[in-house]
């Protein structure tokens, strides 16, 4: 399984990279080039808004353009789930 590690150094680039359409929660990432497969299941190691260490989720490709791709994060924490729901509702 291909891995691909994500800072997220504000809470803005995190609300900038929200996919709220999709179930659980999504994210888009800008590439190049897509590196992925629609479907495929990969690692990303994600550095949060606020934080200093990096954590490893599953994630499923659910969206592909030629500037981003994006993910479904598919094992989120009640922690996780909290705090991005804590970002998102912020002004």
């Amino acid at each position: 399984m291909k891995t691909q590690k994500i800072i997220f150094e504000t809470k803005a680039a995190f609300k900038e990279a929200y996919m709220p359409f999709v179930h659980g929660c999504g994210i888009f990432i800008p590439m190049t080039e897509p590196l992925w497969k629609l479907g495929e299941k990969v690692s990303l190691e994600l550095t949060f808004p606020e934080t200093t260490t990096s954590e490893t989720i599953s994630a499923s490709v659910v969206w592909l353009s030629p500037s981003q791709t994006g993910f479904q994060l598919n094992a989120l924490s009640a922690e996780q789930k909290a705090q991005i729901a804590h970002w998102i509702a912020e002004e």
